[in-house]
């Protein structure tokens, strides 16, 4: 996941960044899970936006900041995220 993250598949860092949030196989690391969380996001993949979303609302590896929250939840949204937050936006 990290070597396909590396050459640009938003699809590699969401999940390269779900095992270092989640400490899956990896030491626990979510401060950098968030980074590729916002990097797969920016790339296009709704469930990265949707998880980015809830570190940000939680404040987990990053500072709480509900714009941003709601910002990366609206782009999942839009992008096709199927999430009961999607559903109550409509």
């Amino acid at each position: 996941l990290e070597k396909a993250c590396e050459l640009g598949s938003a699809d590699g860092c969401a999940g390269f960044g779900k095992a270092l949030f989640k400490g899956d196989g990896l030491p626990k690391d979510e401060s950098r899970g968030v980074s590729l969380y916002q990097r797969a996001c920016d790339a296009d993949n709704a469930w990265a936006c949707g998880e980015l979303a809830e570190a940000f609302k939680d404040g987990k590896g990053i500072p709480t900041d509900v714009e941003k929250s709601q910002a990366a939840i609206q782009r999942g949204c839009q992008l096709g995220l199927q999430d009961e937050r999607c559903r109550k936006r409509r």
